[in-house]
């Protein structure tokens, strides 16, 4: 009789166990959707605030062929972040339409880094070869220049040039017909 009850007892006991593992299991999976659904929102809504910045910066001035956000030409980033970054955009302000593009180039830094190392911190987007744009239009979005800095990068600033180029065939830098336009964009890298 007493193995009986202490069998049943110990059944009672695994059964209570397997059901609260399962509970704090589902509970976990369901934070952790939570959490990504919300990094994918926050990333959309980034992209999204920076293409209605972008437009207004090209509303504000009907001469400007690029534009750059954020406007004050710098990207404060801290060490050990990445997917941040900055957006570009082209208006085409020629007589006809053309294929665009861009490339970045490391212009200058305030500390010992490489040029290697410098473009390295871009991601993603740090050159366009052509994008067709129609007279008097703009990039229907703009790219976005995702940047990453490792942990062990330097407390610095880095200049950038962004140099635009227009062609009549797809890329853009095969055969340019010329430079549309320059500008020049700031990396500041704090510490953590």
């Amino acid at each position: 009789m007493r193995t009986k009850k202490a069998a049943m007892e110990m059944s009672v006991g695994t059964i209570v166990t397997v059901v609260l593992l399962m509970t704090v299991l589902i509970l976990g999976l369901v934070m952790v959707r939570t959490i990504f659904k919300s990094q994918t929102e926050n990333i959309n809504a980034i992209d999204d605030s920076v293409k209605s910045e972008i437009s207004k910066l090209f509303a504000e001035d009907d001469s400007k062929r690029v534009v750059a956000f954020p406007a004050s030409g710098e990207v404060v980033i801290r060490k050990g972040t990445d997917n941040t970054g900055f957006g570009i955009s082209i208006r085409n302000n020629r007589e006809e339409g053309y294929y665009f593009g861009y490339e970045t180039a490391f212009e200058d830094s305030n500390c010992a880094v490489t040029e290697e190392d410098a473009m390295d911190l871009m991601d993603i987007g740090s050159t366009l070869s052509g994008r067709y744009i129609n007279s008097g239009e703009m990039m229907d979005s703009p790219i976005v220049v995702r940047l990453g800095v490792p942990e062990d990068f330097p407390i610095c600033r880095l200049r950038y040039k962004i140099t635009v180029k227009y062609s009549g065939q797809e890329n853009a830098f095969s055969s340019p017909i010329g430079i549309h336009d320059t500008l020049y964009m700031d990396l500041n890298i704090k510490s953590e």
